[in-house]
């Protein structure tokens, strides 16, 4: 055994605070809210104090190193309540954060690092990148405080696409979920298709191998939007926001500020007591959501099937005899037509608007375009649409995935068989 208290002052890790050297983290919280805030306020629930730090490593206890087997401490215990041993075993953990720990040791690191995200923008861009690597860390992967800690620090830095990293991680609890796209939302970052794939799982469970590809649900939040008329989050947001007061347009201007409801935020750290907003989208987001996600697995189960009926066409051209006709099983049409100047664009649209496996999408340069899906039970529902769009110079109609010219569409045609 060996005393190697006196090591604490020359420890490598930038983020170990020490009592009589750094400040309590009740007097950083206070410094830093002396400059005015409108996305963070102090937390009225409880007072902290602001000459003691529980986390803090207390120069004047003892620390003893061992290679005896050392109890994990009690879950929550500060640095004063562990014992010489474990004291010594958290001081060489802290060489190697990223290793496993008993979760008291986690616990206390995290709260050096949320101490860190209140001082200057230095020390807290480095907590941000330190908590992101932790969360890529399996022996930090059964810690719901870590997740806390990095939205946190998301929020705290205003940095939309920092909190859209954490929630494509899929660790969010659903009660937190809402909040946390909300936040997104004031922010301005718009929804994207791994996040959307990342709610699902969250708030119904929803197995990765079920889901479509991000990519097909990028393409759909892409067409949602253009029917809102904007991103899905400032639609969902608009819908919560509370109205300002009449007499008070500046208020009108929702990031950062935001008038709704705000609530306690729970910090590893104890004494940092903070309210932030709470603008749950939840309620508003789900439904579009849901829908959303149907569409997109609708159509990438047209891809998968197009590729079978493809493969089994090429198998079957290979085994078959010449003149001998061969069906495509699974068969379907998918038909898609732009915007026109003809005096029954509307009329169509309301149209297709009305039909089943009906979706708007926005093409590589940003055009609208309309998509309807159908099959052999419901191709009188083409025909229909087709009528007023057969001359309309931005259609394509493919079938089982392959494009058909114009003149090869007609009931009974060879070519759409």
């Amino acid at each position: 055994m060996s005393e190697s208290n006196d090591l604490w002052e020359l420890h490598p890790n930038p983020f170990v605070r020490i009592t009589g050297r750094d400040r309590p983290a009740g007097a950083v919280l206070a410094q830093a809210l002396t400059t005015p805030a409108p996305h963070l306020r102090r937390s009225a629930s409880r007072s902290q104090s602001q000459e003691f730090d529980y986390a803090q490593v207390d120069l004047q206890l003892p620390v003893v190193e061992t290679d005896a087997p050392v109890p994990a401490p009690t879950v929550g215990a500060g640095y004063a309540g562990l014992t010489e041993a474990q004291r010594g075993v958290f001081y060489r953990w802290l060489h190697f954060p990223e290793q496993a720990a008993p979760p008291a040791y986690q616990r206390l690191y995290l709260a050096y690092l949320e101490t860190h995200l209140f001082l200057g923008e230095k020390e807290a861009a480095a907590a941000r990148a330190t908590l992101l690597d932790l969360l890529e860390m399996s022996a930090w992967s059964n810690l719901p405080e870590l997740t806390r800690s990095t939205l946190l620090a998301g929020w705290l830095a205003q940095d939309g696409r920092y909190l859209a990293r954490v929630i494509t991680h899929g660790q969010l609890a659903p009660a937190l979920m809402g909040t946390v796209l909300g936040w997104q939302a004031l922010l301005r970052h718009p929804l994207r298709g791994d996040e959307v794939l990342a709610v699902q799982q969250s708030w119904h469970t929803t197995p990765a191998e079920e889901l479509p590809p991000a990519a097909v649900v990028q393409l759909n939040i892409d067409s949602l939007a253009a029917t809102l008329g904007e991103d899905p989050l400032q639609h969902a947001l608009a819908q919560i926001t509370p109205a300002p007061p009449a007499e008070d347009e500046a208020c009108v201007e929702r990031p950062p500020f935001w008038p709704g409801a705000w609530t306690t935020w729970r910090c590893a750290h104890r004494d940092l007591h903070l309210a932030l907003p709470n603008p749950d989208v939840r309620p508003v987001l789900a439904p579009l959501l849901n829908e959303l996600l149907e569409t997109a697995l609708i159509f990438t189960q047209v891809e998968i099937e197009t590729k079978l009926a493809l493969a089994a066409e090429d198998d079957d051209a290979e085994a078959g005899d010449d003149g001998i006709e061969i069906s495509t099983p699974n068969w379907h049409l998918v038909l898609e037509f732009g915007e026109s100047r003809s005096q029954f664009y509307e009329h169509v649209v309301f149209v297709a608007q009305k039909q089943p496996n009906y979706i708007m999408l926005m093409d590589e340069g940003r055009q609208l375009v309309h998509r309807l899906l159908y099959q052999k039970r419901n191709i009188r529902q083409f025909w229909r649409i087709w009528d007023y769009v057969q001359k309309w110079s931005n259609v394509r109609v493919y079938v089982n995935g392959q494009e058909i010219e114009k003149w090869k569409i007609w009931p009974y045609s060879p070519h759409m068989r």
